[in-house]
């Protein structure tokens, strides 16, 4: 029990350990105040403060954006650019594994609307192993027309009910999932109400001398 209340309040301590002083703790209290205070404004407060603020929203957004242009390349690419799987890994080490699935599944499915082909990592091209003659036939076909640029559209009415099915699984989502902390009778009501007047009255209280 010991080891495992010291594994844990380690694994507690590891996101402040950067901030702890190189003092000991007595004759110093100054600086493990100033360690107290400046690890839980730095890694409790300040993140709360910057994940809603309006600027890392629109960071946030458009760094999804991009992620998402990025990975639509390298999936329709056979050999993507080294630019382009430096920059994804940059921008996967500061979106999380949510933000990155989404990306992933938006990119995905407007490359198949678009019609092309996604390569994927490790899977063997079957046009590799053709014959000299299915090559020849092939060059001797009229080329067809090139493809559309990929048009990014609103992913709720590009997703048939499968896809739909596949990125909800993918992200841990349900449509009727049930909320644990209501009780079983619980009954989901909405009332609707039409304030046709209101009147506000300020009266001052008169102490009594």
């Amino acid at each position: 029990m010991e080891l495992l209340e010291s594994i844990d309040m380690m694994t507690q301590n590891l996101p402040y350990r950067k901030f702890k002083p190189d003092v000991p703790l007595h004759y110093h209290a100054r600086d493990w105040w100033a360690y107290a205070i400046h690890g839980i404004l730095e890694v409790n407060v300040c993140p709360r403060l910057r994940m809603w603020s309006w600027k890392h929203i629109r960071e946030h957004r458009q760094k999804m954006k991009q992620y998402k242009e990025l990975y639509k390349k390298k999936i329709t690419t056979k050999k993507p650019a080294g630019e382009i799987l430096i920059s994804l890994e940059e921008l996967e080490k500061t979106l999380d594994v949510f933000n990155i699935t989404i990306s992933r599944q938006q990119a995905e499915v407007e490359v198949k609307k678009a019609g092309y082909r996604i390569f994927r990592e490790g899977a063997k091209d079957s046009e590799e192993n053709k014959g000299w003659f299915s090559w020849l036939w092939s060059w001797s076909e009229p080329k067809s027309k090139e493809q559309p640029d990929v048009k990014p559209g609103i992913l709720e009415e590009m997703l048939t009910s499968e896809e739909k099915a596949l990125l909800y699984e993918a992200i841990g989502y349900s449509e009727t999932a049930v909320d644990p902390t209501l009780p079983k009778t619980f009954e989901a009501m909405k009332f609707f109400v039409h304030l046709k007047s209101m009147s506000v009255v300020l009266r001052e209280k008169t102490r009594d001398t």
